[in-house]
């Protein structure tokens, strides 16, 4: 292991599980030991051999607790002439020259009416939450209300749609702040530049860069900053073939896309037609994921994000000479059209992008809307407010369209759905994966490659049991036909999970087994509150909840519970194959594995609360200890730990296969079950043969019942190899697959040293 990659440390909400709803970014958080605690764990990495990646959240500040946030209980107190009212992005003319709070659980009124807001001393208290009060106020319900009429805030039913301070997507409660003001950008990085400058701290990761209003400006500022050595990792999601901007002075992103690149590599091709044709029976919606995407976006641009929509409109009125409500139309189209999160105008090539986007979105529009059209895509073409606004409202669009409705609404294989995915892809080719790794190892080498994440909608080996499924589309025919019978029987409130929710629900189970009932019945209300078509947050169906809680008792302790354990059981062996073969080839790619803590073993978990669940150090610590660094990986008890601590040693004495500027290598097998097999080397940086680490992972190990056939690999010329996973020894040339992995996930082969030849040198590795 390299590095501690830790979740944002500074001052947070009471009690947060996740340190994202910061309230004091220049503040190291109490909870967690403060300011001398993060310093002692820093120097305690450092003495071990680890560095130290820092997560910063420049994007949004918590205001669930106004008197432990400074700048928003500052702007509230003082309002336009607050020192920190510029460090928010408040619409003050929207809002009457006053923020809009929407606090309040019913409407000001009866609040008030019901002594719910309570002016005591210098505050204002509603529940549990306090605000700040200037101006005497005398005692009676009358004086209440013109005590609140006279503060620069305005105290708000949640359910009213006003809105007048840009939020993180449509989080009331945490705000967005703005970077871009240098006492802002000094704040977020004070305790990772105070880190560096002591010379503990490797980099940062830069949590949802897309929110800020110039990113470009804003990385080429924490380069300076953090000098040409600080590790830059920023959260980007790219999506349909997208790179990151050149210009941006990075090394990488968090490794979203990677989850997608290998989950389809490893969907096998021939599944496709079974599992929509499933879909499509068992919901009678014949719509593609980008329909449903599509859609849902129009929708949250037509619900909680209709304030940011018209605030766009009113900046482009102004600069258009056209009405707000003419522009409405226009906009919404285009953004539900971009096709990706946002785009970096006035950057080169980025203006192609935006009127692509605008060809796609013509023919929803009538006439007067698509002249309007042009004249919206030249203004954002050439940069200026409405531009800046507008894209920082893609982005929001897209994660409340596709990420917290489409992938909740279209499921044929749940494994596609994460947070960046294409499910509407179903596979993808050997030739695209090694052209990606090919591109990543010229372009962002330290980049991370991500296996399951704080973010994820399923953990790793979820996924990778689903994938397995995914092989077996005769098997999932049978179960959707003989699971939904029992459903069918099973009565009310069981019968009302029908289409999507149920085929969720049997993936689910399939997933995430063993799963109890409460998990299980949790996360299927989440998940119809997500997609949002019967229920939702803001409007829970308690009688529609209530039957997916019925249906996850029916399938883990009632009539279908030892039918999905038999399931199991039959896909369990290739999931767990799937799992570890994907595990060798992100040790072993291009980039830097990223290992999320808790995977060292089996990680059977499902997005949040899952993902920020204890963990049990001592089964983690066991699962180590069983690991031995000599010996077969695959007979060890376990065989992720096993093969982790076994690979991460060899990446240590073959480093130069490692470093910046080595080569990803493409194998190619011959035989009838070539495109089984992902086979690639890794070399140190230059022309010549040189040492080599080579990676062989089985893919569709479901689909070998006979073994590999004729199919077999070359190994290179000039050494033989020794595979690290068993210790098994073989010469150069074609050796058959039957021979080099047999029912094995992977093999990882290093060179063997010949008569007289050094051994690999050992040291301590590099900064990644």
């Amino acid at each position: 292991m390299s590095h501690l990659y830790l979740s944002p440390v500074a001052e947070a909400v009471t009690g947060s599980r996740h340190g994202y709803d910061v309230v004091d970014p220049a503040e190291v958080r109490e909870e967690l030991g403060g300011r001398s605690g993060l310093w002692h764990l820093a120097r305690a990495a450092r003495a071990a051999g680890l560095g130290l990646l820092l997560d910063l959240v420049p994007n949004h500040v918590s205001t669930v607790e106004p008197p432990r946030n400074p700048w928003w209980w500052s702007l509230l107190r003082d309002g336009p002439g607050s020192a920190t009212a510029g460090y928010f992005d408040v619409d003050w003319e929207a809002g009457g020259g006053r923020v809009i709070v929407p606090v309040l659980g019913s409407p000001l009124d009866g609040a008030l009416a019901g002594r719910e807001i309570v002016v005591e001393g210098d505050r204002v208290r509603y529940h549990e939450q306090s605000f700040p009060l200037r101006g005497a106020v005398g005692p009676g319900r009358e004086s209440g209300i013109g005590a609140l009429d006279a503060q620069y805030y305005r105290l708000q039913h949640w359910a009213a749609p006003a809105r007048n301070v840009r939020r993180f997507f449509t989080i009331d409660d945490l705000v967005a702040i703005r970077p871009e003001v240098p006492e802002v950008a000094d704040a977020v990085h004070a305790t990772a530049l105070a880190l560096a400058g002591d010379g503990l701290l490797d980099g940062v990761r830069i949590d949802h860069v897309d929110g800020l209003a110039d990113p470009t400006g804003y990385l080429e500022d924490l380069r300076r900053q953090l000098g040409p050595e600080g590790w830059i990792l920023v959260e980007k999601i790219l999506v349909g073939g997208e790179r990151l901007p050149a210009v941006w002075p990075v090394d990488g992103t968090t490794g979203y896309e990677w989850i997608d690149i290998v989950d389809h590599l490893f969907t096998h091709p021939d599944g496709r037609d079974a599992f929509a044709g499933a879909w499509r029976e068992a919901t009678g919606d014949a719509r593609s994921y980008h329909d449903q995407e599509i859609a849902a976006m129009r929708e949250v641009l037509d619900g909680g994000l209709r304030p940011d929509l018209e605030r766009v409109a009113r900046t482009a009125a102004r600069e258009l000479g056209a009405t707000p409500e003419a522009l409405l139309a226009p906009l919404a189209e285009l953004t539900v059209h971009l096709g990706r999160y946002r785009t970096y105008l006035p950057a080169g090539g980025e203006a192609r992008v935006v009127r692509r986007a605008a060809e796609r979105a013509r023919p929803a529009l009538d006439d007067g809307a698509a002249e309007l059209l042009d004249r919206l895509v030249d203004a954002l073409v050439a940069g200026g407010e409405t531009t800046r606004r507008w894209q920082q409202l893609t982005g929001p669009v897209m994660a409340k369209g596709a990420e917290d409705r489409a992938l909740y609404r279209w499921l044929p294989m749940s494994a596609h759905n994460e947070v960046g995915g294409d499910p509407g892809r179903w596979s993808l080719g050997l030739d695209e994966f090694h052209a990606h790794c090919r591109r990543t190892a010229a372009d962002h080498p330290t980049t991370l490659l991500a296996g399951s994440t704080h973010d994820t909608k399923r953990s790793e080996d979820v996924r990778a049991r689903l994938l397995a499924l995914a092989e077996r589309p005769e098997l999932w025919r049978s179960v959707v036909e003989r699971w939904g019978s029992i459903v069918e029987g099973a009565g009310d409130p069981v019968t009302r999970v029908v289409g999507p929710a149920r085929l969720l629900a049997f993936q689910t189970a399939i997933g995430a087994w063993p799963i109890d009932t409460a998990r299980l019945g949790d996360y299927l209300v989440k998940a119809g509150r997500e997609a949002d078509v019967v229920t939702s947050w803001t409007e829970p169906d308690e009688e529609r909840e209530a039957g997916r809680r019925a249906l996850a008792a029916l399938l883990t302790e009632g009539a279908l519970a030892a039918d999905v354990a038999d399931v199991v059981g039959e896909l369990a062996p290739a999931g767990r194959a799937v799992s570890l073969a994907q595990l060798a080839i992100r040790l072993t790619a291009p980039g830097v594995p990223d290992l999320y803590q808790g995977s060292e073993s089996w990680l059977h978990t499902l997005v949040d609360p899952d993902n920020r669940a204890d963990l049990d150090p001592g089964r983690l610590r066991a699962a180590l200890d069983a690991a031995p660094l000599d010996g077969d990986v695959w007979a060890a008890a376990g065989p992720k730990a096993a093969l982790i601590r076994t690979v991460l040693s060899l990446r240590r004495t073959e480093s130069a296969c490692f470093a910046a500027g080595s080569v990803h290598e493409p194998l190619r097998a011959g035989g009838r079950r070539a495109d089984h097999v992902v086979a690639f080397a890794r070399r140190p940086p230059g022309d010549g043969p040189g040492p080599a680490v080579l990676t062989v992972a089985a893919r569709f190990p479901g689909s070998r019942p006979a073994g590999w056939g004729d199919t077999a690999l070359a190994l290179p010329d000039g050494a033989s190899w020794r595979d690290a996973l068993t210790g098994r020894r073989f010469d150069a040339g074609p050796v058959p697959l039957d021979e080099l992995l047999g029912r094995r996930p992977a093999a990882v082969l290093a060179a063997t040293p010949r008569r007289g030849d050094r051994e690999p040198g050992g040291g301590q590795p590099r900064r990644h």
